[in-house]
């Protein structure tokens, strides 16, 4: 489709079939109450903002892999064809065949004055500007990239989310320009400007309304792109794990090189990974002591130790790793679920049961765990009392319904079962009436919620 003809691939039928009939009906709506703002024709699509709740950035494209949509707005960002993308698709394919053709236009232009309606509307265009600017830089200049870099990247002034859209293909466009010099060869100047960038965005992200994660796709790409300029460079592995870790180390809301010993495990080989390990070691050591159990750094670093030990295949390297950090019950759950995995039941209770003996029954994940393992191990009688305990501590109906189901496979239900609604009778005997008009009153609610799911099918 050229740049000046209206949208006449996609008529109203296609419409109909890409959207639901409520979806369509509303997005017809939108299209003849003039929600759809000026058409832009380009020469893969058309583009335009659509009012709904608020402004939406809509586009639609045709390209090699056939029909293409996009909307800001949260139906449209899940993927879907929304009511938004209705109302353009029906704006623009209604387009009457006479409307005024920019391209027979232009082509009535002599070059010098298309460069100057171009330069013009360039400055007027601040993502049309920066396209143009990163088209024309020079590799062998990468000074004017990183300031091309920093100036897409971190804004002048606050994005909102209507603008957020504009303000990534500007981002985009810059950052095509650095992943272009891999293919000449550049990837040492990849290797920096990728680093720079995720700088940059880190000082965003304060700066712009994200509400569509659009700083992390863009984190992710260059963090993509500083694995494949590694790759093509192949720098020495303990160099390599020195300036990772750095990168890691150093944070950040985006987090680029969150879980870079995984991704760059090929590239660091066995020297790397050991140089990984020892910088890790000695963070951990530096931290163990003084950071709070939840520190961010300290949980970076934990995290870092289980995955190295991961990369080894040692399945006990990994419960040690897990297990240098033994403060709450979830750690435990983890443990247990990695035995698990390898059938090591045995293991996995005796976790369990210390997780449970040291954090009590904290979490109900960890106890129904155990619950689970006592019963295959043929120990029914200790998953009843565990659940016994978790009812007599926090009486409800689920973990009423689970001791219930408990007792019947072991065997116990018949005789214990009064005793455990008598636990439901004293705590609701044991409330106190309200003192105050706000306060819930007192009721038996949970005693008829047992005897009516005992008296049903």
């Amino acid at each position: 489709m050229s740049g000046g003809e209206p949208l006449t691939r996609l008529d109203i039928a296609d419409v109909e079939r890409l959207a639901d009939p409520v979806t369509f009906g509303r997005g017809r709506d939108y299209a003849e109450g003039g929600a759809v703002g000026r058409v832009r024709h380009v020469a893969d699509g058309v583009r335009a903002t659509v009012i709904g709740s608020e402004p939406y950035a809509v586009e639609l494209d045709f390209g090699p892999d056939g029909f293409g949509f996009r909307c800001s707005c949260p139906v449209g960002v899940s993927g879907s064809f929304c009511k938004h993308c209705v109302a353009l698709a029906l704006v623009a394919a209604g387009s009457p065949n006479d409307a005024p053709d920019p391209r027979a236009y232009l082509e009535t232009l002599s070059h010098d004055e298309l460069i100057d309606m171009i330069l013009d509307a360039a400055g007027r265009d601040e993502v049309l500007h920066t396209r143009l600017a990163a088209a024309a830089a020079d590799p062998d200049a990468p000074e004017s990239l990183r300031r091309l870099l920093l100036d897409a990247i971190v804004p002048r002034g606050y994005v909102r989310y209507d603008e957020a859209y504009g303000y990534l293909q500007a981002v985009d466009a810059v950052v095509d320009r650095v992943e272009a010099l891999l293919a000449v060869g550049r990837a040492d100047l990849v290797l920096e400007l990728t680093e720079y960038a995720g700088d940059c965005a880190e000082r965003a992200v304060e700066y712009v309304d994200d509400s569509d994660d659009l700083l992390g796709g863009v984190s992710d790409r260059l963090a993509d792109l500083q694995l494949a300029a590694c790759g093509a460079i192949r720098p020495d592995p303990r160099e390599l794990a020195q300036r990772l870790h750095a990168r890691e180390s150093s944070g950040g809301d985006l987090a680029m090189f969150d879980d870079a010993v995984t991704r760059y495990a090929d590239l660091l080989g066995e020297p790397g990974l050991a140089r990984y390990h020892e910088l890790a070691e000695q963070e951990w050591a530096a931290l163990a002591e003084h950071a709070d159990l939840y520190d961010p750094a300290r949980l970076r670093v934990r995290s870092t130790l289980e995955a190295l030990a991961a990369l080894t295949g040692d399945v006990d390297a990994e419960v040690e790793a897990m297990a240098r950090d033994l403060t709450s019950a979830y750690q435990f759950l983890r443990i247990a679920e990695r035995l698990l995995r390898e059938d090591r039941h045995d293991d996995a209770l005796q976790w369990a049961e210390r997780g449970l003996e040291i954090h009590g029954l904290t979490d109900a994940r960890l106890v129904d765990l155990a619950a689970a393992e006592y019963h295959r191990a043929g120990r029914g009688a200790a998953a009843v009392d565990l659940l016994r305990r978790v009812l007599d501590r926090a009486p409800n109906m689920p973990t009423y319904q689970r001791l219930a189901e408990l007792r019947r496979r072991a065997g116990m239900w018949a005789d214990r079962r009064d005793e455990a609604f008598a636990r439901l009778r004293a705590e609701v005997d044991r409330r106190e009436p309200p003192r105050y008009r706000w306060q819930p009153a007192a009721d038996a609610s949970l005693l008829v919620e047992v005897l009516l799911w005992e008296g049903g099918p």
